[in-house]
């Protein structure tokens, strides 16, 4: 693969033979498609609408948007994934291969209170721990009661 540089008008150029092309204009990257390693691997910058996109995503339609599945690690290495969204929305938390919408591996807190707020339908669902009763507590969508069954939170 073959490669040049241009300097043109305050713009530099990096092209290859693939046609791939990095613009760069008073230090600061233009909308561009940058591909690491092939066409189907790519960095979209569009520095005018503030938005990212990785993965094949040249049109992102938020600040970062990854396609495929995205991780935090804690290090370079393989297999220190701590925070993993799938590409089909499973989210795991310790966890590199959720099996369901949100797989945590390990202990999750909920930081007790005695007030969660109120329990209404679009809150049905919701869990909190309560910090007077020591229970946990869940919403049925009009009042909080306790998850065992012992009466209202």
């Amino acid at each position: 693969m073959s490669s040049d540089v241009a300097i043109q008008g305050g713009f530099v150029q990096l092209r290859t033979s693939n046609a791939d092309t990095i613009v760069f204009r008073g230090g600061a990257l233009e909308n561009t498609v940058i591909r690491p390693y092939s066409s189907s691997h790519n960095i979209q910058l569009a520095p005018d609408g503030g938005t990212v996109g990785i993965g094949g995503d040249t049109t992102p339609d938020y600040n970062l948007e990854v396609g495929g599945t995205f991780a935090v690690s804690s290090t370079a290495s393989a297999n220190a994934d701590r925070f993993l969204v799938e590409s089909d929305g499973n989210v795991g938390i310790g966890d590199s291969t959720p099996g369901q919408k949100l797989e945590i591996t390990s202990v999750m807190r909920l930081t007790p209170t005695d007030s969660p707020g109120a329990c209404t339908a679009s809150q049905e669902g919701s869990l909190y721990y309560d910090d007077s009763l020591g229970e946990l507590c869940d919403c049925d969508g009009s009042s909080w009661a306790q998850v065992d069954g012992g009466g209202a939170c």
